[in-house]
């Protein structure tokens, strides 16, 4: 027999010998699905995999926190913590499973800044479904990438910054006196007061650029710590009751002020943000690597998400570059953060939800204004490409944030795509500005 006959029994003979190995009967196949969902040679170290997971915190804690210690007007806290923490940990660990980076389940700033203390529990579940709903169908149709094209850049980012104002503003009124603060003692010498506050943000300012200390975990922990201190001196228990889950019950009325108020601002933000530059953003962090990261399927995946959670009284949710860039900064590479992470939260909510509520309640105002003036500088500062541009689109971008800063999202949405539309005519019409005697 010659040499390339043998060459080809040799070769039979592996591929005889592999095949067993792939079967679902092989041990060899069980050992190694670990690394078919994580990839752990992209790894650095599992302790930073852990801080990484911590960075996506300084969004999550302080818009969850507030919405679950803040009364809206039918007199309910505005969102059940426990069920939140159970559906963004399930939102973590499916994420975590579909794509093999470090892709951050974040809540719905948008919605957060028109909803928070106005909006009823069910008025803020509609909204997060039809902003499901709608970022569904377009990553369905492939259509997200041409929503990313048609949308002005100086619009979509002057509304994140006109969001990020809003919301800094509203952080504001957590403090004593609201819009009338005063030196007056009893509005500084509490845990509620001014000198908490202005202590919390020295301790910000001075590790928010550190990549080795979770800011918004340590404040929220020590935060914790003084809540538990007043609830035990007021005698009250704490409760470590499971989380009971319950069906929403959502209304016509629900639904149309969800469509009129809530939504306007979210889907173009959730189109650019947490589709299309989210994406972009993966491509940059992690060249080269097969992520599973497209705009389609981030988009199907938030839609998704929304469309099932908020049935339960989950709070909307998103995939955020902010997010996916501050757990990068913190050390995070691969999905194994996202799925510790959301392990964390399920069982946070399913064991603690009611008790961790209660003890929420006597949550120190003065860090949760500094948490949430935290989150709105960084919507803001996510929004800081539509100033970097030629002087017409850096206009165009401080327009959209006057109009929503005085007449709200679903208006400056509106009146600053009308803008850019004016100004693409204007310039076809008349040519470029240089050229405009």
């Amino acid at each position: 027999m010659d040499e390339a006959s043998f060459q080809q029994s040799d070769d039979q003979n592996d591929l005889i010998e592999i095949r067993p190995s792939s079967s679902i009967f092989s041990s060899n196949f069980w050992h190694g699905i670990p690394s078919r969902i994580v990839p752990f040679e992209e790894l650095v170290s599992y302790g930073q995999e852990l801080s990484g997971m911590l960075g996506d915190l300084g969004l999550y804690i302080p818009i969850v926190v507030s919405f679950a210690t803040t009364k809206g007007p039918d007199g309910n806290y505005q969102i059940d913590l426990g069920a939140t923490l159970i559906f963004t940990g399930l939102c973590n660990i499916l994420t975590g499973l579909a794509f093999k980076v470090p892709i951050p389940v974040q809540p719905m700033k948008s919605i957060a800044t028109v909803a928070l203390g106005k909006f009823t529990t069910a008025q803020i579940m509609a909204s997060g479904f039809l902003v499901g709903l709608v970022t569904f169908l377009l990553g369905v149709m492939n259509l997200m990438g041409l929503v990313g094209v048609l949308l002005d850049n100086a619009v979509i980012r002057g509304l994140q910054i006109g969001i990020g104002l809003d919301l800094f503003s509203k952080a504001l009124l957590y403090l004593p006196g609201g819009k009338k603060p005063s030196f007056d003692y009893n509005q500084w010498a509490s845990w509620d007061g001014f000198l908490v506050a202005v202590l919390a943000t020295c301790f910000a300012a001075l590790t928010l650029r550190s990549k080795r200390v979770p800011t918004a975990f340590l404040l929220f922990l020590f935060a914790v710590v003084v809540a538990a201190a007043r609830m035990t001196s007021a005698g009250i228990p704490f409760s470590g009751e499971m989380t009971r889950l319950r069906v929403v019950n959502i209304t016509a009325a629900d639904w149309a002020v969800a469509a009129t108020t809530g939504i306007a601002g979210q889907i173009p933000t959730t189109a650019i943000n947490s589709c299309v530059a989210v994406v972009k953003l993966s491509k940059d962090l992690f060249p080269g690597r097969r992520t599973g990261v497209t705009e389609r399927r981030v988009a199907m995946s938030v839609g998704l998400l929304n469309m099932v959670m908020v049935w339960f009284g989950g709070y909307p949710m998103c995939h955020g570059s902010g997010g996916l860039a501050g757990q990068h900064r913190f050390g995070a590479r691969t999905n194994l953060s996202i799925l510790v992470l959301g392990a964390c939260k399920l069982l946070l909510g399913l064991f603690v939800g009611n008790g961790l509520a209660q003890l929420l309640r006597f949550f120190p105002q003065s860090i949760l204004a500094v948490m949430l003036c935290i989150s709105a500088l960084e919507l803001c500062f996510a929004g800081r490409s539509g100033l970097q541009g030629d002087p017409a689109s850096v206009r165009l971008c401080f327009l959209t944030v006057c109009f929503t800063l005085f007449w709200g999202q679903h208006f400056g949405v509106v009146l600053g795509l009308l803008a850019a539309l004016v100004a693409h005519l204007a310039a076809c019409a008349m040519g470029p500005p240089d050229e405009v005697a």
